[in-house]
């Protein structure tokens, strides 16, 4: 089962930042507005920061195509890794269930 820890007990516990969408995007967003590192990225070493599979998807989903790549390398750029989906990660998502948002970007090829 996971715990959900406020920012501050994680950083204080030294464990690894799981981000949301929400936090991406905020972040994502501040940065092209200011011009500057957003204030949670700057509070989180970036050997901590990680992101499901998920909530890359849904921090890239209706977006134009060019914007995907932009993205893609800001997260790389921002050392933003992808969370492994080992056994004990997807039982943590389970217990942290809540609604997704639409994206019509999933296709069969």
């Amino acid at each position: 089962m996971a715990d959900v820890m406020t920012l501050d007990e994680c950083l204080a516990a030294k464990r690894g930042v799981l981000l949301d969408s929400q936090a991406l995007i905020s972040a994502f967003h501040w940065e092209r507005l200011h011009g500057a590192p957003s204030n949670l990225l700057l509070r989180i070493p970036g050997e901590r920061r990680h992101a499901s599979l998920v909530t890359i998807f849904e921090f890239i989903c209706n977006t134009p195509q060019e914007d995907v790549r932009r993205r893609l390398d800001w997260l790389k750029d921002r050392s933003i890794k992808l969370a492994p989906l080992t056994e004990a990660v997807s039982k943590a998502f389970q217990a942290i269930r809540g609604d997704t948002p639409n994206c019509d970007h999933l296709k069969d090829y």
